[in-house]
């Protein structure tokens, strides 16, 4: 088995950002400090097992991870990178996810 590259898009980036900046405000550092790693978990496994997550309904060659029960993140995968392409706040309308 072997772990692919992750690469963050700067819409995950940003997308991951604002996520740690509204938990830090709205339920302190802690909350923080445990959905990073949650998120390092997670690619952890991705990288090692991207095909076991399931292709999102939109768009085949991207798929979903509930990393959180709020928080989904979609990635695409290739022979050797995998590349995320946003987190998705789950409690939004699906009308706004662009993938």
């Amino acid at each position: 088995m072997v772990s692919r590259i992750i690469e963050w898009s700067p819409r995950a980036r940003n997308e991951f950002d604002k996520i740690v900046a509204y938990l830090i405000n709205k339920w302190g550092k802690s909350s923080a400090i445990k959905f990073i790693n949650r998120v390092e978990e997670v690619l952890a496994h991705i990288s090692k097992s991207p095909n076991i997550y399931p292709q999102s309904g939109q768009r085949k060659h991207v798929r979903r991870c509930v990393v959180a029960k709020q928080v989904s993140l979609y990635f695409k995968v290739d022979e050797l990178k995998i590349e995320l392409v946003t987190f998705f706040d789950t409690r939004l309308n699906p009308s706004k996810k662009k993938l």
